[in-house]
């Protein structure tokens, strides 16, 4: 063995680089921020959703009222911008359905009987005999549009309709969606009855 074979130093085996941990370290704190992010965001959205005071705040902005109508309950929430509320009525035993949007389009698609909004997904969401006409409502001729909601199988198809509520300072693309729970027709005094608790036009 040559004399020069006793100095060479023996080669480390390289590691895995220190870059590698950082990186990974900071994808892991990343998904663990998002991840915190979403879980409050999720719990802020059930509260505001299961607070009546909050929904019926931004009920008011549609539907203008100095008492709360007795018996009637609210709940929802806004989320990005579109606020949705369901409303429930002692007197009225089917389902009132609260809309507001930021822009007019999406409201205009949903009055649009022929619309792909209104089509749903594989019939999920959509209507069926679509009817666009007016109802008069506090002295005041309305849009509306009667129809059918899409339901499965062999089940008969409430009555529904949307009312264009629309033209508030605060929510200005608003609509009513009323379902009933029977076979019949609201009629227009029906609706009227309904709805006077409160005082539509106001600040419109």
């Amino acid at each position: 063995m040559q004399e020069s074979d006793w100095g060479e130093p023996v080669p480390k085996k390289k590691g895995v680089p220190k870059w590698i941990w950082w990186v990974g370290g900071l994808g892991c704190l990343g998904v663990l921020v998002v991840g915190g992010i979403l879980a409050a965001f999720t719990i802020w959205t059930v509260r505001e959703a299961t607070d009546p005071e909050a929904a019926w705040k931004q009920v008011a902005e549609v539907l203008p009222h100095d008492q709360r109508p007795e018996g009637w309950k609210a709940l929802g929430v806004g989320v990005m911008g579109i606020e949705n509320y369901t409303l429930t009525s002692p007197d009225f035993a089917g389902l009132i359905l609260l809309q507001a949007f930021p822009a007019g389009q999406p409201l205009e698609a949903l009055f649009d009987p022929d619309s792909p909004e209104n089509a749903g997904a594989f019939g999920v969401g959509g209507i069926q005999d679509g009817e666009l006409g007016t109802l008069e409502l506090q002295g005041r001729p309305v849009r509306c549009l009667r129809f059918k909601p899409w339901v499965p199988g062999s089940t008969p198809s409430p009555p529904s309709l949307r009312i264009d509520l629309s033209g508030g300072p605060l929510e200005p693309h608003a609509l009513l969606q009323i379902t009933s729970t029977g076979s019949q027709t609201m009629s227009d005094e029906d609706v009227a009855e309904l709805l006077a608790p409160f005082d539509l036009w106001r600040g419109r």
